[in-house]
């Protein structure tokens, strides 16, 4: 997410501050070790990682002049609130999810292993993931049964390895909303779909689930 949106502001002269979640400071200190081998100058790219308080101080500092905010609605009206009345530009990302659409065509209930992969790429931890899917009525039970079908072969595992389909949950909070979200949708509709899998016995993973309705 931060090296697409860094590359157009760079490529414009402008110097730039990434704050990553506290959940996922790895990946950004990795990026921060490419750009010095790529001889990048000093304070081009400025890296800060810290939690919310550390996001506060970057919106509210004088010298930003735009901001771009990948995250939760929440946050994203904080942000919103904060530099209302002042001169900084302001992209919002807040967390939707682009819906699949499935007409009757020759190939529609073929197009099942491209949604799935939609919805379970990076363990669903991206921000336009095809979670939802609009399916046209005359073939909502081919759709339904290959999604079933491909998801009970998918390998959950260690996301290091090329074989796994599905890696870790980045924390334990996030597993749990999960969870809580999964318990929802099968209260509000029974067939809720959850293939069993043997999961690994250390860190946070969770089978890959899908619910008609």
């Amino acid at each position: 997410m931060a090296a697409w949106k860094l590359a157009p502001a760079l490529a414009c002269g402008n110097t730039c501050v990434l704050k990553p979640a506290e959940t996922t400071s790895v990946t950004a200190m990795h990026l921060a070790e490419i750009l010095a081998e790529a001889d990048l100058p000093d304070g081009v790219v400025n890296i800060v990682t810290g939690f919310g308080d550390t996001g506060a101080a970057i919106v509210n500092h004088p010298d930003i002049n735009k901001l771009a905010f990948t995250g939760s609605t929440e946050v994203g009206k904080m942000i919103a609130k904060s530099v209302a009345g002042t001169r900084k530009k302001l992209t919002l990302e807040l967390g939707a999810k682009r819906p699949t659409s499935f007409v009757k065509t020759p190939r529609s209930t073929k197009r099942s292993k491209a949604s799935s992969r939609a919805f379970i790429s990076n363990q669903g931890h991206v921000c336009c993931a095809g979670s939802r899917l609009f399916v046209q009525e005359s073939i909502v039970e081919p759709v339904i049964r290959r999604l079933r079908n491909r998801l009970s072969v998918l390998r959950v595992g260690d996301p290091l390895d090329k074989n796994t389909d599905i890696g870790a949950i980045n924390s334990r909070e996030q597993l749990e909303k999960i969870r809580a979200m999964v318990a929802s949708g099968k209260k509000r509709a029974p067939s809720c779909s959850s293939p069993r899998c043997k999961l690994p016995s250390k860190g946070y993973f969770y089978a890959p689930s899908f619910s008609p309705g």
